[in-house]
């Protein structure tokens, strides 16, 4: 599909319950795509769900998330375009490149700490996934093709 990016991007426009049933709709595109960067997007969607997860529980916020976390999801997903292990990346907590700075990298741990148990009633596909992705050996970077 060419024009995922595009078609993704519209479906964060919408609120209510259409919101979250294309929210939904969005996460299957995500998980079902043929795309080299299958992974990566993955690992982006589950970040920002952990991160609003962090976000309503922690600083009480209801539909958007408090500036703080807003640049913590958006951090974390310029960490994750510019990922060297693409497709072959394990989770960031086995990786061994650490491409997060430290403040943000403590933030990143404290939400996932959080919204980690937390995901399995929120999204338990996502949930189960990243389960899955623990196991995921780190690579050297010597050896990843992007």
């Amino acid at each position: 599909m060419r024009n995922r990016e595009w078609v993704l991007a519209g479906f964060e426009e919408t609120e209510g319950f259409f919101g979250h049933i294309a929210g939904r709709i969005r996460e299957r595109i995500i998980l079902m795509t043929n795309d080299r960067n299958r992974r990566v997007l993955r690992e982006q969607k589950t970040v920002e769900v952990m991160v609003a997860i962090y976000c309503h529980g922690r600083h009480g916020t209801r539909d958007d998330l408090c500036p703080e976390c807003s640049e913590l999801r958006e951090y974390a997903r310029r960490s994750l375009d510019r990922c060297p292990f693409r497709e072959k990346k394990p989770t960031c907590a086995n990786c061994r490149i650490h491409c997060y700075k430290y403040d943000m990298r403590e933030k990143i741990t404290q939400a996932m700490r959080y919204a980690g148990p937390r995901m399995i009633y929120r999204s338990p596909v996502l949930a189960f996934f990243h389960f899955l992705d623990g196991f995921r050996k780190p690579q050297d970077k010597k050896k990843s093709v992007r």
